[in-house]
């Protein structure tokens, strides 16, 4: 019960259920999903679980650590080209510097005279003016701030090192201090000796003079910056305004690589010198470690101290190369990058940068990087993977130790539920057991040992064939236990021995097949439950039945034969009916006849004469009596006739009019008719006339002293509707309802007005049998307008020239389903009903006229519609026409009769419109299909 009432609340709102019944629910799953899966299942189950997440946590940590090195050599990549950018920006400065020199007019202007140790004195000769003097400073002072220029030399023409010839003048702060103090009037002369190491410096000043004039002896104009300055390879250049001092012990740093840019003579249009620009490598050097200078004296590292520049930081990988130079620059202190170029050393990443530079040769800042990932970072992603580690290692220990307790709950579950299950088979009424493939009895409850008689029996010798008689040992062997083999199950009727082994027991078997999870048949289980009080029961009910079929029959023969005394009966009152239309019709014509000749008579005297009127009224009331009651009994009994044709309306009333208007004149009655022109009715033209007569007959007769009658019409889609208005006292609204009951006139029986109370009762039904409807409406004082509606008659073409609307012949005897199916019809207003209450008249209608679609009773009372259908099909009247069959009931039996016999479809009598209409318009085309079609 606790176990339903969790299972119970498992439907209900998460807010409705308590705590501990939501915990002892979701155990109770647990354990039973345990229970399928096994110990072995579980400890795969939970090492593969573990296994899982052990890899995705070394995936996500390697995911980790890709993008942290990703991060990191995008910083790095981005610190390359800041360095790029900044040595660029170098040479840039360089270029414009150098080139700004060699467009001095005193530069481009200038005809030196080389001396072999004296340089000509411009100061003294005022070549130089304060503005060019205060240029060149300005640039000096900006590359030796930028770059650590050491000197700036002008060359000329005609300059030759090799007879020790010095070039025309070297800037450098000397040089540029005697310009100041000459500007200033003091007249300093000034002379420089060539030093040593010079002279292959001014060799290489001379051949790329010579360089250019041969190969560009003038500027393109297509330049827009002239010829672009050229650098050096690497040489040693000396110049005492530079540091002297000793490096790696003995070397000094005079290495360095000249600029040069060449000076245009505007007056012959050719190359006439250039300005050489001297950069120390160190300086270089130094730029890519991000110092201001190196530290070659000990006053330099004290200045570097001062500007917080940190000597001990580790040397960074950069190498800037000029490989058609043969130049390669970078901090000589990094011992890795010698090996990085011998291959010997794989970096972590290797960042290559373009240094735009005016020049000769493509300058590459190389950066390589030994680790891709700081110690830090990588000490974090470690210590974050093992805690992850460790983690879900944890969480999967206390996960397994959680399961093993459920395991062994669930173990002590399934042995109490076993025990219950044990308990509850032994106290079944019913036989439970349990028998090897071999049919060898291993196990029966105590039911079952009393049902079959065993009691305290040992089983070891038991099999089938000892519990049941041999007919059912057979069934059992032969095909009980191979089906369960096959299938899994079986179920049946045998029979079981009691323990004296005389007599069988009825009981019903299920046997069920157990495998092993390899699929080895183990055993078979075996219920069976006593049907002995059910077998008495099924026999009697079998009595009864039998009884209760002899009584149907009885009743049934019964009920035949009142069936057939209803028929002479029917039949009697039709006889009677006829009888009475001539044995009562005879006498009466002969007493007006007789009547009428008294009438003539001149001898009779005036009272006589009187009492003959009296006669003649009497008689002509009681043959109108019986005509109207013989009419009513027609009807009901459903022998009457008609005769469906087109009827044109204005003729009708004209004529009923005409015999009316002598009854209207003796009354005082005016009459008016409103024009129905070009109105034609479907209808039977005699009863049609009866019912107008007996509408106008009666407004004159129940109108008041010089009223008036009126006669209209009305239309609705297809359907007409002829309205007869009096001025008569109008009837009480309480018993509208009663006017169209046969014998009920309102009280006006004791009045003067002659009627025999049927007239309209005759009037409705015969409307009604035409497809139509009667009605009335009154206002007391007001006067009555009593209304009836039929379908017109269609005149224009459809469905294609030449071609009538769609028609259908009903063929039925029984009134009620002749009002039935006119009221359905009558929703279909494009569709012509022809009505026959025989099946003569329906043969004699299909031979005269082609019909779309014949809806036969398939029951008639003259002839049944299968002999009318055979009768049709002979006389070749239904070669296209659609025979549909109506019939009582949806009975699968007659459906299947009808449609073998022939016809089409079928049509259920009684039954709802939306079928009945739906089943016509299959056959009949809608009034939308036919203006499609016209």
């Amino acid at each position: 019960m606790e176990r339903q009432r969790i299972q119970r609340c498992g439907s209900l709102p998460m807010t409705k259920i308590s705590r501990s019944a939501l915990i002892s629910s979701l155990a109770d799953r647990l354990r039973r999903v345990l229970a399928r899966l096994g110990r072995r299942a579980l400890v795969i189950g939970f090492f593969s679980v573990w296994v899982m997440c052990v890899l995705l946590i070394v995936l996500d940590n390697r995911n980790s650590r890709a993008q942290a090195i990703a991060a990191n050599l995008n910083t790095y990549d981005a610190a390359t080209s800041a360095k790029a950018h900044e040595i660029s920006s170098l040479f840039a400065d360089l270029y414009v510097a150098t080139r700004t020199i060699s467009l001095l007019p005193a530069v481009r202007q200038v005809k030196p005279q080389n001396r072999r140790d004296k340089e000509e004195n411009m100061v003294a000769e005022g070549r130089f003016n304060r503005f060019d003097a205060n240029t060149v400073q300005q640039l000096y002072n900006h590359l030796a701030s930028q770059i650590s220029v050491s000197e700036i030399y002008l060359v000329y023409q005609g300059f030759d090192p090799r007879r020790g010839q010095v070039p025309f003048m070297a800037f450098d702060e000397l040089i540029l201090d005697t310009f100041k103090r000459n500007l200033k009037g003091e007249g300093i002369v000034w002379a420089d000796t060539p030093e040593q190491d010079e002279s292959s410096e001014y060799r290489y000043y001379a051949r790329q003079l010579q360089e250019f004039q041969l190969h560009q002896p003038r500027i393109p104009n297509d330049a827009p910056m002239g010829i672009p300055g050229v650098f050096s390879e690497l040489m040693r250049t000396c110049d005492n305004s530079q540091y002297t001092s000793r490096s790696q012990g003995s070397e000094q740093n005079a290495w360095g690589l000249t600029y040069t840019v060449p000076i245009f003579d505007n007056a012959n249009g050719k190359i006439s010198g250039l300005v050489a620009t001297v950069i120390l490598a160190n300086t270089l050097e130094a730029r890519l470690i991000g110092w201001p200078r190196l530290p070659i004296l000990d006053s330099d590292k004290q200045v570097l101290r001062r500007l917080q520049v940190d000597l001990e930081t580790p040397p960074v990988e950069y190498l800037l190369e000029n490989a058609s130079l043969g130049i390669r620059i970078y901090d000589r202190r990094n011992r890795a990058i010698p090996r990085y170029l011998a291959n010997t050393l794989q970096p972590a990443a290797h960042l290559q940068k373009s240094v735009v530079a005016v020049s000769n040769g493509e300058w590459i800042l190389h950066r390589w990087v030994a680790n891709a990932l700081p110690k830090e970072a990588l000490s974090e992603l470690t210590q974050a993977l093992w805690w992850r580690l460790g983690g879900v290692s944890g969480l999967m220990l206390v996960l397994w130790l959680g399961v093993m307790r459920v395991f062994v709950e669930q173990r002590k579950h399934t042995e109490e539920e076993r025990d219950r299950l044990i308990a509850i088979i032994e106290a079944a009424p019913d036989f439970i057991g349990m028998v090897d493939p071999d049919g060898k009895l291993l196990y029966v409850n105590q039911g079952g040992r009393t049902m079959s008689g065993l009691g305290d029996r040992v089983l070891n010798d038991l099999y089938i064939a000892d519990l049941h008689p041999h007919w059912a040992t057979e069934l059992i062997r032969g095909r009980s236990i191979p089906t369960a083999s096959r299938d899994g199950y079986w179920s049946g009727e045998v029979a079981l021995l009691d323990g004296s082994n005389d007599h069988e027991i009825p009981v019903s078997l299920i046997i069920l097949a157990h495998h092993d999870t390899q699929g080895t048949l183990r055993f078979f289980s075996m219920a069976m439950r006593d049907m002995s009080e059910r077998k008495q029961a099924e026999r009697q009910l079998q009595q009864i039945n039998e009884d209760l079929e002899v009584r149907v029959a009885q009743r049934t023969e019964s009920m035949q034969a009142a069936m057939k005394e209803a028929e002479r009966a029917n039949q009697a009152k039709s006889q009677f009916l006829a009888s009475m239309s001539h044995e009562l019709r005879t006498p009466m014509n002969a007493v007006l006849g007789f009547a009428q000749l008294m009438e003539v008579d001149a001898s009779l005297s005036s009272d006589n004469r009187d009492n003959v009127k009296e006669i003649m009224t009497a008689g002509r009331h009681l043959l109108d009596l019986i005509s109207e009651v013989l009419n009513l009994a027609k009807i009901e009994s459903g022998n009457i006739k008609l005769s469906m044709a087109p009827v044109p309306l204005n003729e009708i009333i004209d004529e009923c009019l005409v015999l009316v208007q002598t009854q209207a004149q003796a009354h005082g009655i005016h009459l008016e008719k409103a024009d129905c022109a070009h109105t034609v009715l479907r209808a039977d033209t005699v009863r049609l006339k009866q019912v107008l007569l007996n509408l106008l007959s009666n407004a004159i007769k129940y109108n008041r002293p010089d009223g008036c009658v009126k006669l209209h019409c009305t239309f609705d889609g297809m359907r007409a509707r002829i309205l007869v208005s009096d001025t008569g006292p109008g009837i009480p609204l309480n018993r509208i309802d009663e006017v169209f009951q046969p014998f009920n006139r309102l009280g006006a029986e004791s009045g003067a007005i002659e009627g025999t109370g049927i007239g309209l009762t005759i009037s409705r039904q015969l409307i009604e049998l035409m497809g139509g409807s009667m009605g009335v409406e009154s206002a007391v004082g007001v006067g009555s307008t009593f209304w009836f509606e039929l379908p017109q008659e269609r005149r224009q073409r459809a469905r294609g020239a030449g071609q009538m609307p769609p028609t259908i012949l009903c063929i039925e005897d029984n009134l009620h389903n002749l009002k039935q199916m006119s009221r359905l019809l009558g929703q279909r207003p494009h569709i012509h009903v022809q009505i026959a209450h025989t099946a003569g008249i329906g043969i004699q209608l299909a031979s005269e006229n082609r019909f779309d679609l014949i809806l036969l009773d398939i029951e008639l009372s003259e002839m049944d519609g299968f002999v009318v259908l055979n009768e049709l099909r002979e006389r070749n009247l239904i070669n296209n026409t659609k025979v549909i069959a109506m019939i009582q009931s949806d009975a699968e039996k007659d459906i299947e009769i009808a449609l073998a016999a022939g016809f089409n479809d079928t049509l259920i009598l009684q039954s709802e419109a939306e079928p009945f209409l739906n089943t016509i318009d299959r056959y009949i085309p809608s009034r939308s299909e036919i203006k499609h079609e016209c």
